[in-house]
C-alpha cells in the first residue's frame, strides 16, 4: 500500500543532535544524569522529569526567558538534505509529521522551516515576562510516541499500512509498532534489539527520503 504519511522522531533525524535537552544542558554547563536515571527507572513522571531540568536551567539563569532558549537552540546543526528531502516527499503527496520529546522551540521552527505542520513536541510555560517556569505542556511522553502517532493517523485519516516511522532510539520502537515500514538511523551508540524495516547511517535525510520514495515505486 502506498505511503501516506511519514513520522519523524527529531532529535537525532532531523537534527545532528541526538537531544534537544541535552544541548541546552551542555550549553548552560549543568548535569541532568540524576533526573534522567530517576525517569528512566520510573521513579519520576515525565512532568517532574521537565521540571527538575527546567530547574536547572533557572539554577544557573535565573532570569533565562524563552526567547533565550530559542537562541540557545538555533545553534543546533539540521541534518543534511532536511529541507530538500522533505520537500521532495511533501511534492508526492505524502504527510509529514514530527513526534519528538525533544523542544518545541525546535520543533517549531524545523516545522516552520520544512514546512512540516504537523508537530508535537514539549514546551515550557512561560511566565507574564516570559521568564521560563518549571512547568511544561507536555504533547510526547518519549515512552508513549504510539499514543500520539494513532492520534495522528486517525486525524489525518490515515492508516497503519500506510504509514512510515523513522527514529534513532528505543522508545521509537513504539511509533514503529504502528507503522507499515520503519527506518532506525543508526550510529555508534545505537542499542541493540530495534527492529525496523531498515537502517540508515545519520547525517543526510536524503537516504530516508529515496527509501520511501522506493516504497511507493514498487
Amino acid at each position: 500500500m502506498r505511503v501516506r504519511l511519514v513520522a519523524f522522531d527529531m532529535d537525532g533525524v532531523l537534527t545532528l543532535e541526538r537531544s534537544s535537552w541535552e544541548f541546552v544542558h551542555r550549553y548552560l554547563g549543568v548535569d541532568n544524569s540524576d533526573n534522567l536515571e530517576l525517569y528512566r527507572h520510573s521513579r519520576i513522571t515525565y512532568e517532574e522529569f521537565l521540571a527538575r531540568d527546567v530547574r536547572r536551567w533557572l539554577q544557573v539563569r535565573p532570569d533565562m526567558k524563552g526567547r533565550d532558549l530559542e537562541r540557545i537552540l538555533s545553534n543546533v546543526t539540521f541534518t543534511k538534505n532536511l529541507v530538500s528531502s522533505v520537500k521532495a516527499l511533501t511534492e508526492s503527496g505524502i504527510t509529514c509529521a514530527i513526534i519528538s520529546g525533544g523542544l518545541m522551540s525546535l520543533a517549531g521552527r524545523i516545522g516552520a522551516e520544512t514546512g512540516i505542520d504537523i508537530v508535537r513536541a514539549n514546551d515550557i510555560v512561560l511566565a507574564h515576562d516570559g521568564t521560563l517556569t518549571e512547568r511544561g505542556i507536555i504533547m510526547v511522553d518519549p515512552r508513549s510516541k504510539d499514543i500520539v502517532l494513532r492520534d495522528v493517523q486517525k486525524k489525518t485519516g490515515v492508516s497503519r499500512d500506510e504509514t512510515v516511522s523513522v527514529g534513532d532510539s528505543p522508545e521509537d520502537s513504539r511509533m514503529f509498532s504502528l507503522s507499515a515500514n520503519s527506518i532506525f538511523i543508526t550510529s555508534e551508540k545505537d542499542p541493540s534489539g530495534i527492529k525496523a524495516s531498515c537502517t540508515i547511517p545519520p547525517g543526510d535525510l536524503r537516504q530516508v527520503a529515496e527509501a520511501i520514495l522506493n516504497w511507493n515505486s514498487q
